[in-house]
């Protein structure tokens, strides 16, 4: 029985190897050095699949032949085989990235670009909001629940114009971001579930739905006026967020939650964004 466990098998095919070269460079590890013949021993496969990966290894940089009759080969150290592929893998990607955003631009039969596009699970989710952050050059607006602010530290020092409308019930939350958004042109405003209820309460339909309603979920954010992303604050089992380059619908949401900054604004001013003002506003809502 060897050493070599599925779990490493399964990283190296991820790094880009197969499975059998995975298998192969792992059982050159083990034995130092060896000959074809005592890696198809150790491994119990095929000795042409052996050979295949031995020579392929060797193509990649991962293996050095060190006799040539007979053929003897080494592993290099483990620690250049792994930069090497994760070489491979971000030069790979940037090429990737480059062709693929080639073929969006492109636009055939006359069809019209996607006004929006879905996006499904919280680690797509988190991938784009992190990817929309990063390349932000002007602004970025936001209302988001506290689930996503991890995310939103990275725009610490830098100069963009800010304002952060976060969801949260923990105090601590505000505290935070306020001490990490300082600049003349940067604003956090916090308020709670029960606040962002109350405009709700006046529309019958919406009240009988305030159930449904999870704050915890909810993402509106715009980017340089160019981008939005949007995830909906209500139940469900998988987050589910819509994203748009399309102008006017950006321009249609930045409206939309500029209206929502205003009143939090006034509601500030009276009071009535924390604390026990905000659940007694709420009650006589629903009285």
């Amino acid at each position: 029985m060897t050493m070599i466990t599925p779990t490493l098998v399964k990283a190296l095919k991820v790094l880009g190897l197969s499975e059998y070269q995975a298998k192969v460079y792992a059982a050159l590890v083990l034995l130092d050095q060896a000959q074809a013949k005592e890696v198809v021993e150790l491994l119990g496969i095929s000795k042409p699949s052996v050979y295949e990966s031995l020579e392929s290894l060797d193509d990649l940089g991962l293996a050095v032949r060190i006799s040539a009759k007979p053929a003897v080969f080494q592993a290099i150290s483990p620690e250049i085989a792994v930069r090497i592929l994760m070489d491979a893998h971000t030069e790979a990607a940037a090429t990737a990235l480059s062709e693929l955003q080639t073929l969006r631009e492109q636009i055939f039969s006359g069809r019209r670009p996607a006004q929006f596009w879905a996006m499904y699970g919280k680690g797509n989710l988190e991938y784009k909001i992190d990817e929309m952050l990063r390349e932000a050059k002007e602004s970025v607006f936001a209302v988001t629940s506290d689930r996503y602010l991890d995310l939103f530290k990275q725009l610490a020092g830098r100069d963009l114009s800010i304002c952060l409308v976060v969801i949260s019930e923990d105090p601590r939350v505000g505290e935070e971001f306020r001490s990490l958004f300082t600049g003349d042109r940067q604003q956090v405003m916090v308020t709670s579930p029960a606040v962002m209820l109350m405009p709700m309460m006046a529309d019958p339909g919406l009240a009988e739905m305030m159930e449904e309603f999870r704050f915890s979920n909810q993402l509106d954010l715009i980017v340089d006026d160019a981008e939005e992303l949007s995830v909906p604050p209500i139940e469900t089992e998988m987050l589910t967020g819509l994203a748009s380059q399309n102008r006017t619908l950006v321009l249609l949401a930045k409206n939309r939650n500029m209206m929502m900054w205003q009143m939090l604004q006034q509601m500030e001013k009276e009071g009535l964004l924390t604390g026990s003002s905000s659940e007694e506003s709420l009650d006589q809502s629903r009285d």
